[in-house]
């Protein structure tokens, strides 16, 4: 009879389950009585992790979160923290801002959080090494710890110790590190060897003078020019002037090729009565009868 009072009777009742499934299930009486069931049945598990299926986060594998939150759970998804590389090749695979150095500059791949070795770090030169990694930062083929001006491809250093820069054209190269025009590797601002006019000088077979002369970086200058004891031609209009326009009997551009390897002349022009002038012209030398003459040159480096 009590039996089934108790069974007419309302009833409260609460429920949970642990770990393994099993559940408990409290009934309370209005009267205050609590009786406790344990139903040891097992709830629908199907992969057999212990795992109730309807809590299941990866049903069939065992619960192991989802790190990337991308709906895949760890335990199956290749790429946890989605970074871009692969578990089994990740140093971190649970961290998206470390995985690899796969181009071993130094640099961490995924430092912007994605797998991407040409983004890894600051890269002066662009050539795909960060700067912290990479031992010749502008790429002027000089490491560097030996470089002046790691991050200057024109400026490294004086190897040659011609005092002229090794780096002038963009890279490293000691033998074009200025102008040289007797090509022997010293380049021509510190060359005792280059080409300069003088009092007196045999070039070419002939006896070149000058009253004065003197030379910079930019040309050589003789003054009162004269080739066996003749002036070059004018050609043009009278001066006295300065000219960079090329006189119609003798080549000033052929003569300083000749002399400095460069064809850039300026000569000062003058007349005077008619006499025998030297002449040059693609290697052969010649005379010409004029009233006007070359008197100072300045033949370009």
């Amino acid at each position: 009879m009590r039996a089934l009072i108790w069974l007419l009777l309302p009833l409260a009742v609460l429920s949970a389950c642990d770990d393994t499934c099993n559940c408990t299930v409290e009934v309370t009486e209005d009267t205050g009585d609590v009786e406790t069931d344990t139903d040891t049945t097992p709830c629908s598990d199907v992969d057999g992790d212990g795992v109730c299926d309807d809590a299941d986060l990866c049903d069939g594998h065992d619960v192991s979160g989802d790190t990337d939150n991308d709906g895949t759970c760890d335990d199956i998804d290749q790429d946890d923290d989605n970074d871009g590389v692969v578990d089994k090749s990740d140093i971190a695979p649970t961290y998206a801002y470390v995985c690899a150095d796969s181009d071993g500059d130094g640099c961490e791949d995924c430092r912007s959080g994605t797998f991407a070795p040409d983004d890894d770090g600051d890269d002066w030169d662009t050539d795909g090494l960060c700067d912290t990694g990479d031992d010749d930062d502008d790429n002027d083929g000089v490491d560097d710890a030996s470089d002046a001006e790691p991050f200057d491809p024109y400026v490294c250093s004086d190897t040659d110790e011609d005092t002229c820069e090794d780096c002038i054209s963009g890279s490293y190269d000691p033998a074009a590190d200025g102008d040289d025009w007797d090509g022997d590797g010293v380049c021509d601002a510190v060359d005792p060897e280059r080409f300069e006019f003088a009092s007196s000088q045999k070039i070419d077979g002939q006896t070149i003078t000058c009253s004065s002369f003197s030379s910079n970086t930019e040309y050589t200058e003789c003054s009162d020019l004269q080739v066996g004891g003749l002036y070059f031609p004018n050609g043009i209009d009278c001066g006295p002037t300065w000219s960079t326009t090329e006189s119609r009997y003798t080549s000033h551009a052929d003569f300083c090729e000749l002399l400095t390897g460069s064809r850039g002349f300026e000569v000062y022009y003058t007349c005077d009565t008619s006499q025998t002038r030297v002449s040059y012209a693609g290697g052969v030398w010649g005379t010409y009868q004029d009233n006007g003459y070359t008197q100072d040159i300045r033949c370009d480096y």
